[in-house]
């Protein structure tokens, strides 16, 4: 099927199932390539948000959650997983919520008291970056996607573990190396994981539950998600873009035809 170059359009369409209005990314999975690429789209509001922290933000989660590049199981099949993100910034609130899983609201903002942190719902599309966090620095956004994509904290004693994984929360307890201070006892002040070491692991790729996406041919969502079109125009990679990625950005995987037949199927539900 002919596909549509982003060179000659305004943004990239995605179709969901109508359902709830869960979820955090729309998968595309091709079978031929055994490749499953998830799509995010991050809208920032907030009183701390800044066009900087914004982008920040999403590159941070952009550029961990591709760098493993590892796999995801669905159905005991192994496919290749792509991460594409795009942002949007919003503060006079005047984009309405979609809906769609595949758009995700976040909020920038200072602590209101000591100890706030960041936030996210599980397997949900909504959350709250404190900018005590060190936003783009310190893995917090890539962390708290991780619960939107539906991962729970992995156990606080990781004294045998190698690098970190993503979902390491604060307080774990690491390898003297990964510690805020390498030479603290483990749980002394400054002897558990200082969050700037967390990576996304193959390990947790694979944690994923692929296995719960109700796919409308080569597309679903990750969570329950409701039909709607969002744009992924101004989409946000790691740099330099990995090749692996950059034919996303050069052709839409969803043709007319594709759209037209889930528009179809999804109204019969």
């Amino acid at each position: 099927m002919k596909s549509i170059s982003l060179n000659h359009a305004s943004a990239l369409l995605v179709l969901l199932i109508p359902a709830l209005s869960e979820g955090s990314a729309l998968l595309m999975k091709d079978e031929k390539k055994r490749e499953i690429t998830f799509f995010t789209r991050f809208i920032y509001r907030g009183k701390a948000m800044t066009p900087k922290l914004a982008l920040d933000s999403t590159r941070e989660i952009a550029s961990l959650w591709n760098e493993s590049k590892g796999s995801v199981m669905y159905r005991g099949r192994e496919y290749r997983a792509k991460f594409v993100f795009s942002y949007a910034t919003d503060a006079g609130n005047r984009m309405p919520d979609s809906g769609s899983c595949a758009e995700n609201h976040v909020m920038i903002e200072a602590p209101a008291a000591r100890g706030d942190r960041s936030f996210y719902s599980m397997s949900g599309r909504f959350g709250t970056f404190y900018t005590s966090d060190d936003l783009g620095r310190s893995t917090t956004t890539a962390h708290e996607y991780g619960h939107g994509l539906g991962l729970d904290h992995d156990p606080y004693e990781q004294l045998n573990a190698g690098v970190p994984g993503i979902m390491f929360a604060r307080g774990t307890l690491v390898k003297s190396r990964y510690q805020w201070n390498p030479s603290a006892a483990p749980g002394a002040a400054g002897g558990s994981i200082k969050p700037h070491h967390r990576r996304v692991r193959a390990e947790d790729l694979r944690k994923l539950n692929v296995d719960s996406v109700g796919f409308v041919g080569s597309v679903g969502c990750l969570g329950d998600g409701v039909l709607r079109m969002v744009s992924m125009s101004n989409p946000v990679l790691p740099e330099p873009v990995p090749a692996s990625v950059q034919h996303l950005l050069e052709s839409s995987p969803f043709s007319p035809d594709l759209s037209e037949e889930m528009d179809s199927e999804a109204h019969d539900h």
